[in-house]
């Protein structure tokens, strides 16, 4: 029981407590978290704190209790999982947990390594299946009637682009690849033996390559065996192109002159026109021999039903031939002014006496023009005039009358897209 005394000492304590002077300001970092104002400590605020730390120091206990009662059911629900796997781990055993996950990642790598495995077998097909065709290839050898069969079409289409006659194309192609295998025909699709040249890779890009085979030439009276460079291409088709355009190249003129005459001009000219082909004398004697025996004639027919139709020529042969033109062109004008010059003069009579006492004096004003002065007075000459000379090259190069049959055997229904851009014009 309080007596009167010690409540009236209370009762002025608080009196104390009210006024401003007696608050101060304590951080108690362990139960607030702000600054509290709170009074100075007396029996009421000791009173207060006691109640606070007794029930923060019971929720830890009971959060202790807590923590240690669910410790033994940890080993259980381990032991459960290792169970499934492993039924002899018991509670008593200790759990390896780094195992399982190893045990994992080597699995995972094993998947890994059969992408590659997978790749390395397809790559083996591939090359079995490769060498399986070559060795089919050997075993089923190409003839001549077979190379025929099956580029027929492509001999008649090149023939009514070129003027070419493809019986002649098809003796030679008897003539260079034999009536039997023959590797640089049947591997390398060149079956006319034509000799390598670097334009041939720039006309077939990624299509033609050199290659080396051993061949006999007729050197000095007798055959001879050299290595020499053939042409490689990626299919039968442009080996037929390039035969066909040689006549066309310059080299064999006699052979091209038969080519432009389109009404006149014959097989037996033509063949008797084959002068630098082979080196072999008996050459246009075998071409013929071989039409007559394998009877080829046919391929003309279906060739030129209705005769020829188109006087053939390529594209960089006529750039060659509308600069001769041009430059014919500048020659004769100015041996015309010199001539028209030395009338005026009274030289004529002079000049047609000098001509019979040097017979050759007639090619000295063209000798005279040097080829810069010359290309400089091509280069000068009137538009108008350039156009109409490259009109008679063309109409010279590229004569047509009416159009071939569209029955399957022309440029547009052969399978190579390469040979067609090659004979577009």
């Amino acid at each position: 029981m309080i007596n009167t005394q010690e409540q009236e000492n209370l009762q002025a304590n608080v009196e104390e407590l009210k006024q401003p002077e007696a608050f101060m300001q304590i951080r108690n970092k362990g139960d607030f978290e702000p600054l509290v104002d709170i009074p100075e400590p007396n029996l009421i605020n000791l009173m207060k704190f006691g109640k606070i730390d007794e029930r923060k120091r019971r929720q830890e206990q009971q959060s202790m209790q807590n923590r240690e009662a669910a410790l033994p059911l940890q080993p259980q629900k381990k032991a459960l999982k290792i169970n499934v796997d492993v039924p002899s781990v018991t509670m008593d055993t200790p759990i390896k947990r780094g195992k399982v996950g190893r045990k994992k990642r080597k699995t995972g790598g094993k998947r890994v390594w059969l992408i590659p495995l997978i790749i390395s077998l397809l790559l083996l097909l591939l090359i079995a299946g490769i060498l399986l065709l070559r060795r089919y290839k050997q075993e089923t050898p190409m003839n001549f009637q077979k190379r025929l069969s099956k580029y027929e079409r492509s001999l008649v289409a090149a023939a009514r682009e070129t003027g070419v006659w493809p019986s002649v194309t098809a003796a030679q192609l008897y003539i260079e690849a034999g009536d039997g295998p023959n590797k640089l025909a049947d591997w390398d699709n060149n079956g006319f033996g034509l000799k390598w040249h670097d334009n041939m890779a720039r006309r077939h890009r990624n299509a033609a390559w050199p290659v080396t085979y051993e061949t006999k030439e007729y050197i000095d009276g007798e055959y001879v065996t050299i290595d020499d460079l053939f042409g490689k291409f990626a299919n039968f088709e442009i080996g037929i192109f390039e035969h066909d355009r040689i006549w066309w190249n310059g080299y064999h003129e006699e052979a091209r002159e038969v080519l432009m005459n389109l009404a006149d001009g014959t097989r037996e000219q033509f063949i008797a026109a084959i002068l630098h082909y082979a080196t072999d004398p008996s050459y246009r004697a075998a071409i013929t021999k071989v039409i007559k025996e394998q009877k080829l004639d046919y391929l003309d027919k279906l060739a030129f039903p209705d005769g020829k139709r188109l006087r053939a020529g390529f594209p960089d042969l006529q750039r060659r031939e509308e600069q001769e033109a041009l430059e014919d062109f500048v020659k004769r004008r100015d041996e015309k002014a010199a001539a028209e010059a030395a009338e005026k003069a009274g030289k004529k009579s002079r000049s047609q006496q000098t001509d019979k006492n040097q017979g050759q004096n007639t090619s000295k004003p063209a000798a005279t023009i040097s080829r810069k002065k010359l290309k400089e007075e091509v280069k000068a000459l009137p538009d108008e005039q350039k156009t109409e000379i490259l009109q008679t090259v063309k109409e010279k190069m590229f004569r047509q009358i009416g159009q071939y049959p569209d029955d399957g055997y022309n440029v547009k229904n052969l399978v190579s897209k390469n040979l067609q851009q090659a004979l577009t014009r």
